[in-house]
């Protein structure tokens, strides 16, 4: 112990701290007993045990802090229904998978790097296979009792019903199917990114192709939805320039490759400082050799049908030079050879 305060003494680190802050975050987890909380915070590095009505937290072999068990059986209730069934199946089907021919510490090892996944096991006194074990999701914040996954039998005796896997991942396709298809009926625009990051909340890993990955298993939606989506993803990004004609909307639909009667038309200004702005950078531009005056700023000179505009993509905004004529004196801004000719 006195080597441990020493070497904490030179790392200028305070164990209380660091374990209170570690408390914090295993507080963060929705877990349902208090053996899960427990189990959490063996996987963040610390040791624990009961005593007179509290769970001691043990670091660097000294108590580093108590906390009450009544304060832990408040959240105890609250986290139950926030737990979220189809990810227990998802992981239900890695582990009737994966858990194949592996012993117990290959299985540890791999759950962690592949799915970032602990796995905590229990065992009696005396007795060499585990009776228990929890499920550390860390990618959602969650403990599972491991045993409502799969129980432990299969994992310490190295059998896996075959039968059983395919049958859990065939349920983890049809829950994905049935997610994706409410969400594309739901929402008829929704783009490629708004797909991603609603699969992503249930654990699914969706790719640019169209494919969808469940650890382990995979399905892919079908090509013309897969084009919908990304064609809603450029029309999102084409509309956020709020194009304030008919030429800016045709300039858009050429630069996205979307359908120019799907451009919204905002009537809209563009205020006096910002064009000022836009046109200091346009004469710095004129009297200097290098694009990048442009580019570092997030600006590019497109020129459609002759008519040249100002793309700013920072800001998102389009504007013609007929819009800088009327509003401010850019007879000395020089356009060069270094424009996109569309």
């Amino acid at each position: 112990i006195r080597s441990q305060e020493a070497i904490q003494s030179i790392l200028k680190q305070d164990p209380e701290i660091e374990v209170s802050e570690l408390v914090k975050k295993s507080l963060l987890y929705n877990f349902t007993t208090i053996v899960q909380f427990r189990a959490l915070l063996e996987v963040h590095g610390c040791v624990t045990q009961k005593h007179s009505g509290n769970i001691d937290v043990i670091k660097y072999g000294k108590v580093q802090k108590s906390i009450a068990i009544e304060e832990i059986e408040m959240y105890l209730k609250k986290n139950a229904s926030l737990l979220n069934e189809r990810r227990m199946r998802q992981v239900s089907a890695f582990l009737y998978k994966y858990s194949k021919e592996k012993s117990e510490e290959e299985l540890v090892d791999f759950f962690k790097s592949k799915f970032n996944l602990d796995l905590v096991f229990f065992r009696r006194k005396g007795e060499e296979h585990p009776y228990s074990y929890v499920v550390v999701d860390n990618y959602n914040k969650s403990v599972y009792s491991g045993n409502k996954l799969m129980p432990v039998e299969n994992i310490s005796q190295g059998e896996i019903d075959e039968y059983v896997a395919t049958l859990e991942s065939l349920k983890c396709i049809e829950e994905c199917r049935k997610t994706c298809d409410n969400l594309l009926r739901q929402t008829l625009f929704i783009d490629f990114y708004e797909l991603e990051e609603k699969l992503k909340e249930s654990g699914y890993k969706l790719y640019k192709n169209g494919s969808i990955y469940l650890g382990g298993f995979n399905m892919k939606l079908k090509p013309e939805v897969v084009k919908q989506l990304w064609y809603n993803s450029r029309l999102k990004e084409a509309n956020s320039y709020r194009a304030k004609n008919q030429d800016e909307a045709y300039v858009l639909s050429t630069m996205y490759k979307v359908r120019y009667k799907d451009i919204i038309i905002q009537k809209r200004n563009v205020e006096l400082g910002q064009m000022l702005r836009y046109v200091q950078v346009l004469n710095e531009y004129g009297e200097k050799e290098e694009y990048e005056v442009l580019s570092k700023r997030g600006l590019k000179l497109h020129n459609i049908n002759d008519k040249y505009y100002l793309i700013d993509s920072k800001n998102k905004e389009i504007i013609s030079f007929k819009e800088f004529e009327s509003k401010v004196n850019i007879k000395n801004i020089r356009i060069k050879r270094n424009y996109k000719k569309i």
